[in-house]
């Protein structure tokens, strides 16, 4: 998932952060195999397999909303 972000994270419109659940144990705890996730906040915007058309309505309801 990450390799497909490349494309939103080198415009630098959006920061992302990539976290080693490995290295975090209670995140490890909570999420276990169920990975890649990708979240906003605490709002999950992918498991598993990026949603490009999902993740793109919800930055583009973001920068509308300012």
């Amino acid at each position: 998932m990450w390799a497909e972000l490349d494309g939103i994270r080198s415009s630098g419109a959006v920061q992302f952060e990539c976290i080693d659940l490995a290295r975090e144990p209670l995140l490890e705890e909570r999420y276990g195999n169920r990975i890649p996730l990708l979240f906003h906040g605490e709002l999950e915007l992918a498991r598993y397999f990026l949603d490009t058309e999902r993740l793109d309505s919800y930055l583009s309801d973001l920068k509308r909303a300012g």
